[in-house]
């Protein structure tokens, strides 16, 4: 990644993972905001976003995507119409918004794009009369389902089937609109729905799932000392072998090799031990891409909440405790059961159980504060921060590094 400390605008990167029928990531939908986070989102706002992005942020945003993936870059017709450089197409794919009237020379750049092969996603507000010529050009439809009830959709996928467009259902906010749009033909899937768990009734965990959930907890305990620590996860040699690598890897630069646990945590300290072999055990928890995401997510605000409060004039926990918050709050998601009944034998502070749990208390708008960044809801974004007395470029710049940290961590931890 580019030198994220030179960044001194107050700029968010944020990237949402655009899942495929089967459920595997095939992309990143990329969004940035460089502005001051007011609330005024215009057409202004959004150009000079996505110029950012594409010129600035670029390497920036590239460079933290799981090999293989591309990024869907929102794209404005002015910059198109302007030949603005691009990524190579197997890194990236383009969703248009209009914000000019179109010209030949927009038609133009599109149909270069396409036969240079891009991908080309529209949203369904251009379905008109004057943009008929790119109609038969993109690939893809971006549909936004928030708030769009399931007969209206349904509608909606009927009068596309004249066009040989896949479709992606945008701002998906549940398992159930999942595999309603699924059923309906939907290609591609987007939203917070992957961060909630998939509930099913009397839903046992697997062993694995269960061992890690119970290493989680004792790790936790405040009684927990050294010896006995070493012993718990010394019981786990895959974790035990896992941890040793990830200790000995270039991330943490130590001087000499690590042989064991009790060296780990001599060396290490009780507490930051209890927090690494808490990143290994996120890592390991669920192998498939939702989970590879939520856990990379979950390493993401941990550190983000544990920077980032410090700067706050009056934090509700010591930022170690804040680390925690941030990872534990995808919990329920990857391990599909109630967060209420995962929590209920953690040695946790109540009000920490109870704003993991969903409750509104001061513990709380932290968690909404990393959710409405992922989701790129500047504005109460930007409340947020206020609320808490910490200035909007601190925290960009910690959320930026907090994904660095994060990447390199996960990949590490794996």
């Amino acid at each position: 990644m580019s030198d994220v400390a030179s960044t001194s605008e107050s700029v968010f990167i944020s990237r949402q993972p655009i899942f495929d029928r089967d459920k595997a990531i095939w992309g990143y939908d990329i969004v940035a905001c460089c502005s001051d986070l007011t609330c005024r989102v215009d057409m202004e706002q959004l150009r000079k976003d996505a110029h950012w992005l594409l010129t600035d942020g670029l390497a920036l945003a590239l460079h933290e995507l799981p090999a293989g993936r591309k990024a869907l870059l929102h794209v404005p017709a002015s910059l198109l119409a302007l030949g603005t450089p691009l990524p190579p197409n197997d890194r990236c794919a383009l969703f248009i918004f209009m914000d000019c009237p179109p010209d030949e020379a927009f038609f133009s750049a599109c149909q270069g794009l396409k036969n240079a092969g891009y991908m080309l996603f529209l949203s369904t507000d251009m379905i008109t009369s004057d943009l008929a010529p790119i109609l038969g050009v993109a690939e893809a439809m971006v549909v936004d389902v928030a708030g769009l009830p399931p007969m209206e959709i349904a509608k909606l996928r009927k009068s596309f089937k004249k066009f040989p467009w896949q479709l992606l259902a945008r701002n998906i906010s549940d398992w159930q609109a999942f595999e309603g749009t699924r059923f309906l033909g939907f290609t591609y899937f987007s939203g917070s729905f992957f961060g909630k768990p998939m509930l099913a009734a009397e839903k046992v965990l697997a062993p694995g799932a269960l061992a890690r959930l119970q290493l989680l907890r004792a790790l936790n305990a405040p009684e927990c000392d050294m010896i006995e620590l070493a012993d718990i996860v010394s019981h786990d040699a895959a974790l035990s072998l896992r941890l040793l690598k990830y200790i000995n890897s270039p991330a943490f630069g130590l001087q000499q090799k690590v042989q064991s646990m009790r060296n780990a945590i001599t060396l290490l300290g009780l507490k930051q031990f209890k927090q690494w072999a808490m990143v290994v055990l996120m890592a390991d928890m669920d192998k498939s891409d939702k989970g590879g995401e939520l856990s990379y997510l979950a390493l993401l605000r941990a550190r983000f909440l544990e920077q980032t409060s410090m700067r706050a004039v009056q934090a509700p926990y010591p930022s170690e405790t804040m680390f925690l918050l941030g990872m534990f709050s995808f919990l329920d998601a990857m391990l599909g059961q109630e967060m209420s009944k995962i929590l209920s034998d953690m040695p946790l502070d109540e009000e920490l159980k109870a704003a993991l749990c969903g409750e509104k208390n001061t513990v709380r708008p932290w968690i909404d504060l990393v959710a409405n960044v992922e989701a790129g809801n500047w504005s109460v974004v930007r409340e947020i921060v206020d609320s808490f007395e910490i200035e909007a470029t601190a925290a960009a710049l910690d959320y930026l590094k907090a994904a660095t940290w994060a990447r390199s961590n996960f990949s590490a931890a794996r």
